[in-house]
C-alpha cells in the first residue's frame, strides 16, 4: 500500500510538471502565426525597402543627368553671352564716331549716346594712343595695366567683376577692353574703348534658367565670387563660398563644389547650404577667365512624388499586410484545428482516458491531416486493445487460471508484453507444477512422521512404566543407605567415646 501511495504520488508530480512545461512552451498556432506575419511583413518591407530604393536612385541619377545637362546649357548660354557682349563692343570701335579720336566732342557724345542706348553700360571711354581719355580728360590711364595690355598686345581684355559705385548706386562691373583700329590694310591700334559692363546682364540669362521651382543657378569668377544669379540684388554683396567656409565649416562642401568647378572640373555632389540639403552640379563656362557655374536644386522638391509614393506604398502594403493575416488566420485555423483536437486525444490517452471518440474530419480535409487524424485513432485503438487484454490477463490470473492465452493485439513495441507474460505464465505452471509436487511428498512425509510418533507414543508410555519401577527401587535403595549412615554415625560415636575412655584410663 506504502509502494502504491509513493507511485501515485510520483505519477502526480510527473503530471505536474508536464503541465508546467506546456504553460511554458509556445502553443504552435502562435508560432505558425506569428512566423507566417514575420515572413509577410518582411517580405513586403523588403519589397518596398527595395522599391523606394531603386526609386530613390532613379530619380537621383535622372535629376543628376537634368542638371549637368542644364549646367552645361547654362555653361554654354553664358559663354555665348560673354562673346555676344565682346563682339558687340569689337562692332562699335568700327563706328566712324569712334574712329577720329582728334575730335574730342564728337567722340565723347558717341560715348554718352552709347552708355544711354546700352543699360548695361555704366560707363564708355575711348582712350588714345598716350593713355589719354578723349571724352574725358580728368581720366587718366596711364597706370592702367589692363589699357596697356590691350593696346601692346592687341586683344580684348575682359576684367575680373568687382564693386563700383557712381552716383550713389553701387555696381558689380567688369572691365572690358577692346581695341580701336584704324581702317587702313594695316589695320594698326589707334586706341582702346573701354567699358565698364554691369554684370547684371548675365543675372537675367542665368535666371531663365532653373530645375523645379526652387532650382537656380549662379556663376562665379575664377576667385570664388558670385558674379551671377536671379537675385541680381545680392551682387554687391561679392558673396564667396570659399571665403566663408574659412570662418564658417558649414559651407566647406559648397566651397568644395566652387573649388572643383573653378578647377575646369565637371560633377556632381550633395551638399549643405544654409542648413539645408542640396544638390550642386557645376561645368566650367568656356571662353571666359575661369568663370563657372553651378546649378543648385532642393532634392526634397524632387522627391515629393518619392515620399507621395511611399506613402501610398506604405497604405497598399497595410492592406496588403492585413488580408494577409486574415488568410493566414483561415490557413492556421484549418491546419492547426485537426492537430490541436490530435493532440488533445493524446493527451487524453496519457491521462488514462482510453473511451474517447475516434476522430472524424470528414473527406474535405488535406492528405497529411487525414493521416493524422487515422494515425491517433489507430494509436487509441490499439492502446485500447492491448490494455483491455492486459486487464482481461490479469483478471484471469487473479481468478488462478493460469491457461488464458493472449490476444493477437501487440504489434511492434507491445510484442515483448505477450512475451513477457507467456513467459510468466509458463513459469508460474511451472511453479504450481513444483508446489503440487512438493505437496504430495509433504503429505507422504507427514503419514509416516505421523506413524513414527505413534510408534514412539506407545514406546514411551512403556518406557514411563519401568521408569516408575526404576525410581520406586530407587527410592528403596536410598532409604536402606540413609539408615546404614545413621548407623555408621552412632557407632562413630560410639568409637569415639571408647577411645576417650581408653585414653582416661
Amino acid at each position: 500500500m506504502a509502494k502504491n501511495k509513493e507511485l501515485n504520488k510520483g505519477l502526480g508530480k510527473l503530471s505536474e510538471n508536464v503541465k508546467e512545461i506546456n504553460k511554458k512552451r509556445k502553443s504552435l498556432t502562435g508560432r505558425i502565426f506569428r512566423w507566417m506575419c514575420l515572413a509577410v511583413g518582411g517580405s513586403l518591407l523588403l519589397v518596398g525597402g527595395i522599391n523606394i530604393i531603386l526609386s530613390y536612385t532613379y530619380l537621383k541619377e535622372a535629376l543628376v543627368t537634368q542638371m549637368d545637362e542644364v549646367a552645361r546649357m547654362a555653361s554654354t548660354t553664358i559663354s555665348n553671352q560673354v562673346n555676344n557682349v565682346i563682339d558687340s563692343i569689337t562692332q562699335l570701335t568700327v563706328d566712324t564716331s569712334l574712329l577720329d579720336l582728334r575730335d574730342p566732342d564728337t567722340v565723347r557724345n558717341k560715348c554718352l549716346s552709347l552708355r544711354d542706348d546700352y543699360d548695361y553700360y555704366i560707363d564708355v571711354n575711348a582712350i588714345n594712343q598716350v593713355s589719354e581719355c578723349v571724352n574725358d580728360e580728368k581720366k587718366d590711364y596711364s597706370s592702367d595695366e589692363n589699357y596697356k595690355s590691350c593696346y601692346s598686345e592687341n586683344k580684348v581684355i575682359f576684367t575680373d567683376p568687382y564693386v563700383y559705385t557712381l552716383n550713389e548706386n553701387t555696381y558689380l562691373v567688369s572691365d572690358i577692353y577692346v581695341p580701336i583700329h584704324t581702317t587702313d590694310i594695316a589695320k594698326n591700334v589707334m586706341g582702346v574703348l573701354h567699358v565698364k559692363l554691369n554684370v547684371d546682364v548675365f543675372s537675367d540669362v542665368i535666371g531663365n534658367i532653373s530645375i523645379g521651382e526652387t532650382g537656380y543657378a549662379i556663376v562665379v569668377d575664377r576667385n570664388g565670387y558670385v558674379i551671377a544669379q536671379p537675385d541680381s540684388t545680392l551682387l554687391t554683396e561679392h558673396l564667396n563660398y570659399i571665403t566663408l567656409a574659412q570662418d564658417d565649416s558649414s559651407y566647406s562642401s559648397i566651397a568644395e563644389c566652387t573649388g572643383k568647378a573653378i578647377n575646369g572640373e565637371t560633377g556632381f555632389a550633395e551638399v549643405k547650404l544654409d542648413g539645408k540639403d542640396k544638390f550642386v552640379s557645376y561645368a566650367p563656362i568656356e571662353d571666359t577667365n575661369g568663370w563657372s557655374c553651378l546649378m543648385i536644386a532642393t532634392p526634397s522638391e524632387h522627391t515629393g512624388n518619392i515620399y507621395n509614393s511611399i506613402i501610398i506604398g506604405t497604405i497598399v502594403a497595410a492592406i496588403c499586410f492585413v488580408l494577409s493575416v486574415l488568410l493566414i488566420i483561415a490557413i492556421v485555423k484549418k491546419i492547426i484545428k485537426p492537430v490541436k483536437q490530435c493532440s488533445d486525444q493524446i493527451v487524453t490517452l496519457s491521462h488514462g482516458d482510453l473511451h474517447q471518440p475516434p476522430l472524424d474530419f470528414g473527406n474535405n480535409i488535406d492528405k497529411e491531416i487525414s493521416q493524422l487524424s487515422e494515425s491517433t485513432n489507430l494509436i487509441s485503438k490499439n492502446i485500447n486493445e492491448v490494455i483491455t487484454d492486459i486487464n482481461n490477463m490479469l483478471e484471469s490470473l487473479g481468478k488462478g487460471d493460469l491457461t488464458y492465452k493472449p490476444a493477437d493485439v501487440y504489434f511492434g513495441d507491445f510484442a515483448p508484453l505477450k512475451d513477457s507474460y507467456e513467459h510468466i505464465m509458463i513459469s508460474l505452471n511451472k511453479i504450481m507444477n513444483n508446489i503440487n509436487k512438493a505437496g504430495q511428498l509433504v503429505a507422504t512425509g507427514s503419514q509416516q512422521v505421523a506413524d513414527a510418533a505413534g510408534n514412539l507414543s506407545g514406546g514411551a508410555t512403556k518406557q514411563a512404566a519401568s521408569v516408575e519401577e526404576l525410581s520406586a527401587s530407587l527410592n528403596e535403595v536410598a532409604e536402606k543407605v540413609n539408615r546404614n549412615a545413621a548407623r555408621a554415625t552412632d557407632a562413630a560415636d560410639n568409637s569415639a567415646k571408647a577411645t576417650s575412655l581408653v585414653e582416661s584410663g
